[in-house]
């Protein structure tokens, strides 16, 4: 599947917290190649979610606080969820069980999408 291209409808049908394009980001992080330092079968979901953060940072740098907001996404555990709902619709096939709280309050968003970009 072409996850650029997809709308996530059917996500959207049963939860409506997060917008489409903010699934297009999580999908980059599952799609990117792993760590080969870590092998794709030692990948956590926290590895996912650092790549997506970086991910994010590469593509919207000072403005990626803001637009995460704007499109639902606060905390570590709205990316979990979202994670979660690409695991239940079959996009996203974990490795091993996670558990949404491997992936609650990991970090700050406002240290992680603010921090890199402080005036010091």
């Amino acid at each position: 599947m072409d996850y650029e291209k997809d709308t996530f409808e059917d996500i959207l049908a049963f939860d409506k917290r997060y917008a489409a394009k903010a699934y297009t980001t999580v999908m980059e992080a599952v799609e990117a190649p792993c760590d080969p330092m870590a092998g794709e079968e030692d990948e956590s979901a926290r590895d996912l979610l650092y790549r997506w953060t970086d991910i994010v940072l590469d593509e919207f740098g000072p403005l990626s606080h803001r637009v995460l907001a704007e499109w639902g996404v606060k905390t570590t555990l709205d990316f979990g969820n979202m994670l979660a709902n690409l695991a239940k619709t079959g996009r996203y096939k974990p490795r091993y069980k996670f558990s949404l709280d491997d992936l609650d309050s990991v970090f700050s968003f406002e240290d992680e999408f603010l921090g890199p970009f402080a005036v010091k």
